[in-house]
């Protein structure tokens, strides 16, 4: 798994928090992404260019933040 994430405060924040009590923490690879950049790693798996973006081990990308702790 993969997240995409930018350090602003309460973006990632929350997930980091869900996947170090599951304990799955470091099964993620962290990315920083700079999503008003809209780069095109990002808008590739999400056209909005939301973050935090996690990209499943099958290459489906899930978002925002509500989603991804339901996933985890």
């Amino acid at each position: 798994m993969k997240i995409l994430y930018t350090p602003l405060p309460g973006l990632v924040h929350r997930v980091e928090v869900v996947a170090r009590e599951l304990g799955l923490y470091n099964a993620i690879t962290w990315e920083r992404s700079m999503p008003y950049d809209r780069p095109a790693y990002l808008t590739d798996q999400n056209p909005l260019s939301k973050v935090p973006t996690l990209i499943t081990d099958e290459g489906i990308a899930l978002f925002p933040g509500m989603v991804i702790y339901a996933y985890l």
